[in-house]
Formats: structure tokens, sequence, C-alpha cells
């Protein structure tokens, strides 16, 4: 995506029409938001059309506009006043089109974005599930469809693509590299980076003489702040960009230094020993279904799990939004980040595409000091074979550094996958009673590999261990939606069938019984 602050914009948050494949009215749908969260059916799988109308300013006639969404999931068709400007694959990423041509300056015009998710159930639909990497959230519940978050309109002149900065807690060097796009113009561009610290300015570099095209520079911070959970130090980079006096492009990046790494098998953060001991996360919000939160439900989140004892939170096999990770970086919270790929179905599609996918994931999360574990993969068995997995790591270790990587969580040894891996740990899931997890760790020793850490990405299992009278109570006595046939994993997923059933099945056994017990 492009960055440039200076540049009008019209937001197109907020209510649309949903009308069905056919045109006829489903009725209204906010955006962001899924509809299996606002009403619609779970087993909708569309395709849907989302339809609204905006008014353009007349000013920004002959002038170069995107529409830019940050996420919608699934497939995206999208079209303006009628004609179509582009389409978009993938659940988690973000995209721009070009509606230059299409757009009406001055007057109203027609946005409309045809919608389809994958599909709820395990198989079948225009868009099978195990070929989108949906990750788990539709095993917990159901897939979930719709502009799930932010889209807007945006004039760009200038500004940063896939800008990228890092901090080398080592030398204190901080790196900026992008794709500078710039307008004709008879004036000299001057770029001006700005390192602020806690409202001071600790860094400045000034390069004249900029042509369009790629930009490589670098300023030097002397004894940097580390970002730590204890200390969540963060620094922001101002770039601004002008032709002359006038200013043409700014970007605000924020960003830590701070480095995890392995010596011997001991997990060092920023040089010092550190402990990982985290909770897992699907993601899953049976009210909001889609994976995108307020700072307000993130900082609560993240406060919640520090004051149970925990310092890192692995989110599991699923993307939220920006702010989740910001709120991280700024509570000084651990993220253990695994991409969607579990339980595939690899066509030649989704291994064309999965590349390409990585790249724009790693581009959401390289610059947060929060992420410090990368997972390309949970439980994969010898379906993603050693070629692809080995591509994917490369396509992550270039985008970032100061992280660990692995590349199969839960080890291809134990889910019929490679036996080798290419991760910076060993990474088991260790469900099972306590009492076996001494000769499990003993069976899965190997004298013969070079000592690393042992994080255990999922261990043992307690989610089963619901409190079902209280859940009830919750709901005026009556089961939430999850717990009954209208979770459309019901028709496919014993464990969901089961616990929809739980009551009735002990009932007829004549077995007595209390709700706790249950």
């Amino acid at each position: 995506m492009i960055r440039n602050d200076l540049a009008p914009s019209l937001s197109l948050d907020g209510v649309w029409a949903l009308l069905s494949a056919g045109g006829e009215p489903l009725g209204q749908i906010r955006v962001p938001g899924c509809w299996e969260a606002q009403g619609y059916p779970k087993t909708l799988d569309g395709p849907v059309r989302y339809r609204r109308t905006l008014a353009v300013p007349a000013a920004w006639a002959g002038q170069r506009v995107l529409l830019e969404f940050d996420a919608v999931s699934y497939a995206a068709a999208v079209w303006c006043n009628g004609q179509r400007v582009g389409d978009h694959l993938g659940l988690w990423t973000p995209f721009a089109l070009d509606v230059s041509a299409a757009l009406r300056p001055g007057q109203e015009n027609l946005f409309e974005i045809e919608v389809v998710k994958p599909c709820h159930q395990l198989t079948g639909g225009r868009y099978p599930l195990r070929t989108t990497l949906a990750g788990f959230l539709p095993d917990v519940a159901t897939s979930f469809g719709g502009i799930w978050q932010g889209v807007r309109l945006r004039v760009l002149r200038a500004g940063f693509d896939d800008l990228h900065v890092t901090a080398d807690p080592e030398t204190g060097m901080v790196r900026v590299r992008s794709k500078l796009l710039l307008p004709e113009t008879d004036q000299p561009v001057v770029l001006t980076a700005t390192l602020m610290y806690q409202g001071a300015a600790v860094a400045v570099q000034t390069i004249s003489h900029l042509q369009a095209g790629p930009l490589d520079c670098a300023l030097p911070v002397e004894r940097p702040m580390r970002w730590s959970p204890a200390q969540p130090n963060l620094y922001t980079l101002h770039l601004e960009l002008r032709a002359g006096a006038a200013p043409l492009a700014t970007a605000a990046q924020r960003i830590g230094f701070r480095r995890l790494n392995q010596v011997d098998g001991q997990l060092l953060l920023n040089d010092e020993p550190i402990y990982l001991r985290g909770v897992l996360s699907w993601g899953w919000d049976p009210d909001n279904i889609a994976p995108w939160v307020s700072r307000e439900q993130a900082r609560a989140e993240i406060r919640r799990v520090r004051s149970l004892g925990f310092n890192l939170i692995k989110l599991c096999l699923f993307i939220p939004n920006q702010t989740y990770y910001e709120a991280a970086d700024e509570e000084g919270m651990l993220l253990w980040q695994e991409w969607p790929l579990w339980l595939p179905e690899m066509t030649d599609g989704l291994r064309a595409r999965a590349p390409d996918e990585y790249a724009a994931y790693m581009r959401l999360t390289r610059h947060h000091p929060s992420v410090v574990v990368y997972s390309l993969g949970c439980e994969l068995d010898r379906s993603v074979d050693g070629a692809l997995l080995q591509q994917l790591d490369s396509v992550a270790r270039r985008a970032t550094d100061g992280v660990l990587f692995c590349d199969n969580s839960g080890s291809g040894e134990a889910y019929g996958g490679l036996p080798v891996d290419f991760a910076d740990f060993a990474d088991y899931h260790t469900y099972g009673d306590l009492h076996y997890l001494e000769p499990m760790l003993d069976h899965w020793r190997r004298d013969w590999q070079r000592p690393r850490p042992w994080l255990f990405g999922e261990f043992c299992d307690a989610d089963d261990f619901r409190d079902r009278p209280r859940i009830l109570a919750a709901h005026q006595g009556c089961p939430p939606w999850w717990m009954t046939a209208d979770n459309p994993t019901y028709t496919w997923r014993a464990e969901v069938r089961a616990l929809a059933e739980a009551e009735q099945r002990l009932q007829a056994t004549g077995l007595p019984h209390t709700g706790q017990e249950l």
C-alpha cells in the first residue's frame, strides 16, 4: 500500500445496502464487519453485492484516485459507476484499485462490491474452505464474509510505496526503504526523516534532489532504548517529502529496538534470558465473528492475559486488524504470529498464490516490535512439501529479522509431514495429561540435532471444561448460537455436535448428573 498522510481521502465506512447476486435487496450492512455478525445466515456463502453512493469533490478531477480496502473476505469483484475496476482474492490482506477512469468528480458515484466467502462447509462451494488460507476460525464455528475492515477513496499524487523501516538494537541504525512516487515538478524534491522518542527528536536525516524510484537511507541513533515487555519503548519515524516549499507527502511509522534470538538453546530477548509463557488465541469472538477489535478491546484482552501471569499471546492461524498489533506494541505484550495454513488442500492455485500471500502477510507485521515469533503453518502433513515450505520460509525471513521462525508448529514428525524442518526452535503440540509430559520430552529429544529452544505452540488442552450453567445463565437460560445447530460446523464436526447435544445425550443414558458435572 502507498503511504501519504497528506492525501485527501473519503471514508466509505458505514452503512451499505446488501443485495443478492440477482439484485434482490437483503437489507443493510455496516462496514467494517462481516455479515454473519449482523443477522444474515451463517450459511450464506455469497455471492452478495454491497452497494452505496458517495459524492466525490469536483477538485478531484484529473487526479489519480485509489479505492483502498484493508481486508475483504474472501473474493471481491469491484465496480465503480458500472465499470469493473478490479478483483481481489484473500481474507487477510489490504488491496487498492485505481478508479480514476471510472470516477465522476463533482457527482454522486456508485460503488458495488460482489463478495463470496470461503464455503461454510468442509467441502463444496465456489471457494472450498481448505483452499483459501482461512485458518482455524471456520472449524470453531463458521467462516466469515464481507468487507470486514475499513475502506476509503484516496487521491495520490505522491507517496511512499511499500515503506519498510527496521531498527537494529545492536548498531542503533534505523534503515528506511521504500519506492518513492513523485509528481512531475521543476522544484528539487527533498526528504526529511526525523526520529522521535518521547516527544524529542533523536535523529534527523535530510536527502536532497530525490527522483522517483527506490529509496534506501539510514539514521544512526546513539544508545537506543530497547523495547521489552517491562519497558515497551517506542520510537516514531516521521517522513516528509517536499518540492521546494510545497509539501508532497508525509508518513509516520512507529518502531522498536528489540531482538529475540537463541544461543545454545537459551532464548534471549535483547541479550537477556527470557522464559516465554503464552496463551493461545483463535481470534474467536461470537459477537464480532471476524477478528476485528477496537483499541479498547485489544488493551483489555492484553491486560487480562498479563494479569494471569503470561507474557505472550499466540495468534493461532488468524490475522487481526492492525489495532491489535499496535496495542501489543504499546502494552509490551509479546506476540507469536501463526499464518493461517492448516489442513490445506494444496491445489495448484493455492500453491501458486501462497508465496505472494505470505509476503503480504509479512508486510502487515514486520514493523511491530511485539511480534517476535512466527510459524508458517500448523500441524502440516506431507501435502505441504519441502520445496514449498522452504520457499515460504525464505519469503518470511527476507521480510524481517530479530525474531524466531518455525515452519510447522507441531512438527512434521508428529503430523505425518516432513522428517526435517527449517525452524529456529523445536515445537511439539503436547496434547496429553501432565504425567505423560516427561516421557514425551524424552521421546522427542534428538541428540543429533543442534541445540535449540523448545517452544510448545500448543500445550495440553483445557477448552473442553466449559462451565455450562454459567454460559446458560449469561444467555437468559438458552444456549448461545455456537452451542446449537445454528453453528455451521454442527453438520460436519463431531466435537461441535457433541457440545450441542451433551445434555440430551447424557439424559438419554438415564444416569443422574448435575449441570456442573456436565
